[in-house]
């Protein structure tokens, strides 16, 4: 734990020390990385949770329910006791953590807003988590809008293992090699030819840079993917999408053994350019940084809500429950991080509980449909290179804005508009441009521009990145 915290508290000088190293030298620092993860991750218990697991999708309803409302109300008594922010907020609405006999009794509750979680995390934290047991970590949000989280080591287990059953569900063993295409800077953003991927031995997955796709490179990343055939791969909906355009542009085409999609929305036309240059079926799945919640695709696809890793409400504007089929805002109650709890929670997604909620898979899982539009566009450099919103996203974890957003204003020239969240906001802007510099170098420029609020679409939706061809 403490090499972990580590790593993440020194991420930015650590950054910039590995991407000095030679190559053999980046692969034994990734994999030290890599052990300490796969320590929390894979540690004793690892498979008696994936166990535990699979026969709780079996349960009748009625029996989940037992489950859930045993969660709750330990998790409730935990939050009241051991922090100081719900025990003022539980005061404050006049409500005893005894009266929470029930899911519907957490009506009770007032909805905890991001706002709120953004400026009193610190007193959300629990001491029944010692101090040697929680890791750190902060999520830049889709805007730039951070947020800090703390989750325990045992969480971190439980949480690995529900993410992992898909995987099995897949035929693919939790275990084994793998491909991923995640946010990780492996390689500096300067270099030019390959490797773009880097070897993690204890966590046996190849890390594959998002950063370097481009019609220049995409030959290097074909024949890479062709020499791992039949391995499965994961990352980003927006990632794999711009590798698999990248690939439909070529004309090459890789037969993978499955496709692992999380972290953003995956579109249809995104689904079968994907399932068709990368050949396996794409199993996506809806998850988040807080750790709340989790809606799996399975073999059938259909999204099956975790009904032990969370409770879910979806309610209207009113904040009534909604009937089947009709849209309302995601309220979330975690049941698996005792570090810091999240009690109705809003995390602003939205979606519907399915009118049917017959699955041929036969799993006794509620079936939800999350309601995704797209919200961003790609950053397309003048040479060929692709940038999706989870990859410029990195360069905002360091940030703390009300939102930013990345606005084209010409071939090779883009804003970095932000709202401001404080005073120190504007060097921050600077560090952001400074950095995107560095990874774009002359190809095109920046300049920063303060902005009252946000750039909205249809819906509401504030965009990360607003390019000139959707305009």
């Amino acid at each position: 734990m403490y090499i972990e915290n580590w790593f993440r508290k020194n991420s930015k000088s650590l950054q910039t020390f590995f991407d000095k190293l030679p190559y053999p030298l980046k692969t034994m620092t990734t994999s030290l990385r890599g052990l300490a993860l796969t320590r929390i991750r894979y540690s004793a218990g690892f498979r008696e949770a994936l166990q535990e697991i699979a026969v709780r999708e079996t349960w009748s309803k009625e029996r989940m329910q037992m489950f859930q409302v045993e969660k709750l109300q330990e998790m409730v008594q935990l939050a009241y006791t051991t922090t100081s922010f719900y025990r003022q907020w539980f005061d404050d609405s006049g409500v005893n953590p005894d009266d929470i006999k029930n899911i519907e009794d957490l009506r009770k509750l007032p909805i905890l807003s991001r706002d709120i979680v953004q400026s009193s995390w610190q007193s959300m934290v629990s001491s029944a988590v010692q101090k040697r047991q929680r890791i750190y970590h902060r999520t830049s949000g889709t805007t730039g809008s951070g947020l800090s989280v703390v989750v325990s080591k045992s969480a971190l287990q439980r949480i690995n293992a529900h993410v992992s059953r898909q995987m099995q569900w897949a035929e693919v063993d939790p275990r084994d090699w793998k491909i991923t295409m995640f946010g990780a800077r492996v390689i500096p953003p300067e270099q030019d030819k390959p490797p773009y991927w880097i070897k993690n031995f204890p966590g046996r997955q190849i890390l594959l840079s998002g950063f370097h796709l481009s019609d220049v490179t995409v030959e290097d990343y074909f024949h890479f993917l062709k020499d791992h055939q039949d391995w499965p791969i994961e990352g980003f909906a927006s990632t794999l999408h711009i590798l698999s355009e990248l690939l439909a542009k070529h004309d090459r085409k890789v037969k993978m053994k499955a496709v692992f999609s999380n972290g953003e929305p995956l579109l249809p036309y995104m689904r079968t350019l994907i399932e068709d240059r990368l050949g396996a079926k794409v199993w996506d799945a809806y998850g988040q940084t807080e750790l709340v919640g989790l809606i799996q695709e399975c073999e059938e696809g259909s999204f099956h809500l975790s009904s032990d890793f969370g409770i879910l409400e979806i309610i209207d504007e009113n904040g009534n429950p909604v009937q089947p089929g009709e849209p309302g805002a995601f309220i979330w109650t975690g049941l698996q991080n005792k570090a810091m709890p999240l009690i109705r929670y809003k995390i602003g997604d939205i979606g519907e509980w399915c009118k049917d909620q017959y699955c041929p898979c036969v799993r006794g899982t509620p079936l939800v449909h999350p309601i995704i539009t797209r919200d961003s566009d790609y950053l397309r450099t003048p040479s060929g290179k692709v940038f999706s919103p989870r990859m410029i996203n990195q360069y905002l974890k360091e940030a703390d804005f009300q939102y930013c957003q990345f606005v084209q204003e010409g071939s090779n020239s883009w804003v970095i508009r932000y709202v401001p969240n404080h005073d120190r906001s504007e060097n921050q802007a600077l560090a952001v441009k400074r950095n995107l510099e560095k990874l774009l170098g002359d190809e095109i420029s920046f300049k920063t521009q303060v902005a009252d609020k946000p750039i909205q679409r249809q819906g509401g939706k504030v965009p990360l990145i607003i390019a000139l061809d959707s305009k």
